[in-house]
């Protein structure tokens, strides 16, 4: 209980930069999903440590090819470098040598497990650039809207999704959880606080649907129990990941809250189901 103060304090202080770093500006949001995907693209590296097999030298090197590779990844596929001239959609595919870039480099680095070290590496960038990426496609499929209800908007909505759905679980798991969810990886959910999140995650849907022109009341409603579903699975994951790292928080940048990882696990794994479901509906029209 003493350490509630701090955490509400933590708590408005990441709300008040998360939704200002949405709404203000396209540069603004991309500064801050960029930061957001540099912090969790660290921690990652920093979980996998116990996994992989380098020496000190080697595993600088690695984390540095891994951030500078994955950044670039991220900025490739999210905007196609649209802020540089010159270039067309074929640059999507500078991606693949990207990707094999980690197996010239465990080449030259020669360590004893090049395959599972490789592995561990691309495994981040597919769980946490891939995904952030997707996250930056929302505003610009509408680049010729005003930024603030119609280009942010979806990825906005996805956002208080995940609250609402982190926060009614827990709400509705302290009060009435009885049967865990998977205690193997998280015993404190539960099936009830899961189904809290999720019924408030639609009916929250149902309310982005009155102000956000992205999606219908229906589509909206969907985009709720995409995101209670697949944020809790990616709420699982991370906690997989940190089980079999030994650690009980990915970091500690948010004092009383963990680290970059453990605030956007659910946001990061929803994203490219959501993207999933968005390209589904723009097909049908």
């Amino acid at each position: 209980m003493n350490d509630l103060p701090r955490r509400a304090v933590t708590a408005i202080a990441f709300a008040a930069v998360m939704l200002g770093g949405i709404m203000l500006h396209e540069y603004v949001f991309l500064l801050l999903m960029l930061i957001i995907h540099t912090g969790c693209l660290w921690e990652y590296n920093r979980l996998i440590r116990s996994m992989q097999e380098y020496n000190p030298h080697q595993r600088k090197t690695a984390t540095v090819y891994t951030i500078v590779s994955g950044t670039l990844i991220f900025y490739l596929l999210g905007t196609g470098f649209r802020f540089l001239p010159y270039v067309n959609e074929y640059i999507y595919f500078l991606v693949v040598p990207l990707l094999l870039g980690y197996l010239v480099l465990e080449l030259f680095l020669q360590s004893p497990s090049p395959l599972r070290n490789a592995g561990l590496q691309v495994t981040g960038i597919v769980y946490i650039t891939f995904p952030l990426a997707m996250a930056l496609f929302f505003p610009y499929a509408h680049e010729n809207g005003v930024w603030f209800p119609v280009r942010c908007g979806l990825i906005l909505g996805i956002v208080l999704l995940v609250w609402t759905n982190d926060t009614m679980a827990y709400f509705a798991g302290s009060l009435f959880g009885k049967h865990k969810l998977f205690p193997s990886v998280s015993p404190a959910k539960s099936w009830e606080g899961f189904a809290g999140g999720l019924i408030f995650s639609i009916l929250t849907g149902w309310l982005l649907s009155l102000y956000f022109p992205q999606f219908g009341a229906a589509g909206w409603m969907t985009t709720g129990a995409i995101v209670s579903i697949f944020g809790t699975i990616g709420d699982l994951v991370e906690s997989m990941i940190k089980r079999a790292a030994g650690v009980k928080d990915s970091g500690s940048f948010m004092p009383g809250h963990g680290g970059f990882l453990d605030r956007f696990d659910a946001f990061i794994f929803c994203i490219p189901f959501v993207f999933g479901f968005y390209m589904m509906t723009l097909l049908m029209k």
